[in-house]
């Protein structure tokens, strides 16, 4: 053990936002108040005051968080469309003018390449998969994903996949919610 658990705290010690941190803390241990302030080295009186702090605070998340769950679904919902209409533009077929010429649609398909890379960039941060370690496994697993998924349509050879080649793998299509 330690910390708190071990010797009394002085007050002095311990900043209110510690101690407010503290009392939530031995409250969820089931601590009485008159123990909780033995503790702390404050009063009972205080000891009460922080846990209706606590309490207000834990209503007030309580009632934010359904207004942040569709904020964030939302916002997952608009990102989701934007990236399949990048991927149709990628997957789309070469444009062709009426006197059956081709069109140069590299520049097109970079930008969509572009947002496709900031959107998944944006979805990592919602769902706090920032780390780049992390962000470059789930790019070969899906490069993996979409290798056997070749193979079993029988459009793809049996080899190595893309993703354990050195070309940069694509980033992963987030799944709905």
């Amino acid at each position: 053990m330690s910390g708190f658990d071990e010797k009394p705290v002085r007050r002095s010690l311990l900043p209110k936002q510690l101690r407010l941190e503290e009392v939530k803390k031995l409250a969820l241990q089931n601590k009485t108040e008159q123990e909780i302030a033995a503790i702390l080295h404050v009063s009972e009186r205080t000891v009460r005051r922080d846990l209706a702090k606590i309490k207000g605070r834990t209503i007030q998340d309580a009632k934010d968080t359904p207004e942040l769950i569709w904020s964030v679904k939302g916002s997952y919902e608009q990102r989701l469309t934007i990236l399949k209409k990048a991927h149709d533009i990628l997957d789309s077929p070469p444009i062709m003018t009426k006197d059956g010429r081709q069109v140069d649609d590299r520049f097109l398909k970079l930008q969509a390449i572009r947002v496709i890379d900031e959107i998944a960039a944006s979805l990592d941060k919602i769902f706090g998969v920032d780390d780049i370690d992390t962000r470059k496994q789930l790019d070969r697993l899906n490069e993996q994903l979409e290798h056997l998924e070749r193979i079993v349509q029988g459009r793809g050879k049996i080899s190595e996949p893309k993703g354990s080649s050195s070309a940069k793998p694509r980033r992963p299509q987030p799944s709905p919610l």
